[in-house]
């Protein structure tokens, strides 16, 4: 699963329960279509077999799977069926057009969908139209297909494709696909899906509840690309390994993508792709995202990126955010770091980054706020937070552990906090370690003034007072993304104290 796909266009490519059904539709039929349904049938069960499918990986077998579904006929109760593909290799070199109703149902991995070199779609939900991707049936009944495994398929066009409300797909294995499945649609599940090596693994525009839950995609291009207008789409419990590009992208100009949540996902890259993006990539603009509990491991640089767009609201809770690598044997990034924001409004809470050489967060010329809050940052020993360029952020940071960081220099104590700017404030709270030194503690506001940055006390308990403490003229000073204050031992002890930080900008 590791290994490249032979295809070319593969190493190189260029950028580019089910949910509120609506019952069955009915009422849009009004008292006639009530009548009928008292009169449908409860389904059929049909086999693939018997309509001359062959699975002899040989035959092309699509007008066989065809005339099972009845792709071409008008829509009608006797369409209501359980289609059954046995085992075997079944050739599908068009398209099989899967109609409301019906269930398409495999025997797991040992019914075996060959559609290499496919131009068009494998599996279209709808009825067949010459020159269309297929046209909704009528009425609100679902459709499903299941338990299958599938090679190669079209590199433009959904392996499988969705453009009707009402649907499901699950328990499938995807390998060295073009496009895995592709949503225009409401009202969906997919689930548990496997996909090995694909220039993009989901892509869904105009589409609103949908979920899509336990995927693992491995050496994916992209692994789920939104296009505009996707509303109350969530994708839970999946794992992202070895993404090329993006593993979740906002896509290029996308707008109105709203209401996505990302919850209890795991990301991470066994290689550092130098094309790599972003597990959350995000070019659009007018969008509103919620990412929360999940693990990014091991990127090759930002995890969570903002490289385009305007106006993103983003939230990021409990989330972890590792440079360490997941494995030994794998590549370890040189530079991993967690999110990079432009324009917008985010708020990033009780996350945890750690073992990265920097950047937790970096805020790039822009608008906007950002609120970080509780959480802690381990092992990151320089430029947790850095800010760069011209921008209009209105920051504000309370209770990280572990963002200021306090060092030896010289036999005293040498404290570090972010720089965010010429509006930077800091108010500072010291707790001496050391039984014998002459502050115990003190709290004190660092900030720019006239004359410069300046730290004045708030007020100081032990030996000392505020005006000794004056007298000391501490004076912070800037070094790079830091602003650094110089602490003597012969005040807070010979041992370094602890720090409590509320700073905004």
């Amino acid at each position: 699963m590791t290994s490249e796909p032979d295809d070319p266009a593969f190493v190189d490519v260029s950028r580019r329960g089910l949910v509120a059904m609506a019952g069955l539709g009915l009422a849009a039929h009004g008292s006639a279509a009530t009548g009928q349904a008292r009169r449908a049938p409860g389904g059929q069960t049909r086999n693939v077999r018997d309509f001359g499918a062959k699975g002899d990986g040989v035959t092309d077998d699509t007008e066989a799977f065809n005339r099972a579904t009845r792709a071409d006929d008008e829509w009608s109760w006797d369409l209501l069926s359980s289609i059954i593909v046995p085992a075997g290799r079944y050739r599908i070199a068009g398209t099989v057009f899967l109609r409301k109703g019906q269930s398409l149902i495999g025997e797991g991995l040992s019914t075996y969908i060959d559609a290499a070199g496919a131009k068009r779609s494998t599996f279209i939900m709808g009825r067949r139209r010459d020159g269309q991707r297929g046209i909704e049936d009528p009425g609100g009944l679902p459709v499903r297909l299941e338990s299958l495994m599938g090679l190669g398929g079209a590199p433009d066009q959904g392996f499988i494709f969705a453009a009707i409300p009402g649907f499901q797909i699950s328990a499938l294995f995807l390998t060295a696909v073009g496009l895995g499945i592709e949503i225009e649609a409401a009202d969906g599940i997919i689930s548990d899906i496997e996909i090995d090596q694909c220039l993009t693994a989901f892509l869904l525009r105009n589409s609103q509840n949908v979920v899509l839950s336990n995927l693992n995609l491995y050496l994916a291009n992209y692994g789920i690309t939104f296009a505009d207008r996707c509303r109350d789409i969530a994708v839970v419990n999946s794992v992202f390994c070895y993404t090329k590009y993006a593993a979740i992208l906002l896509g290029d100009g996308g707008r109105e993508i709203n209401s996505v949540t990302i919850t209890g996902c795991g990301f991470t890259n066994n290689i550092a792709y130098p094309t790599f993006e972003g597990y959350i990539y995000s070019r659009a603009s007018a969008s509103d995202v919620l990412v929360s509990g999940c693990s990014f491991r091991n990127a090759p640089t930002y995890a969570i990126n903002q490289g385009a767009g305007a106006d993103l609201t983003m939230s990021v809770q409990g989330c972890v955010f590792d440079g360490g690598r997941t494995n030994a044997v794998y590549d370890q990034s040189s530079s991993p770091k967690g999110l990079h924001l432009r324009h917008g409004r985010f708020l990033v809470s009780s996350c945890i980054f750690r073992r990265m050489p920097s950047e937790a967060v970096r805020i790039t010329a822009g608008a906007g706020s950002l609120d970080l809050e509780g959480g802690r940052i381990d092992q990151l020993p320089g430029g947790a937070i850095v800010v760069s360029g011209e921008q209009a952020f209105s920051i504000s940071v309370r209770d990280v552990q572990g963002l200021g960081t306090v060092t030896s220099s010289g036999g005293d104590h040498l404290l570090s906090l972010p720089w965010l700017g010429p509006r930077t404030r800091w108010r500072a709270t010291i707790l001496s370690n050391d039984a014998d030194a002459e502050i115990g503690a003190m709290q004190m506001m660092i900030a720019g003034g006239r004359s410069g940055l300046d730290a004045e006390p708030i007020w100081t308990t032990g030996a000392r007072t505020d005006e000794t403490f004056r007298q000391t003229q501490l004076r912070p000073e800037r070094r790079g993304n830091d602003l650094t204050l110089r602490l003597p031992a012969r005040l807070f002890g010979a041992t370094a104290p602890r720090i409590e930080l509320v700073g905004s900008a």
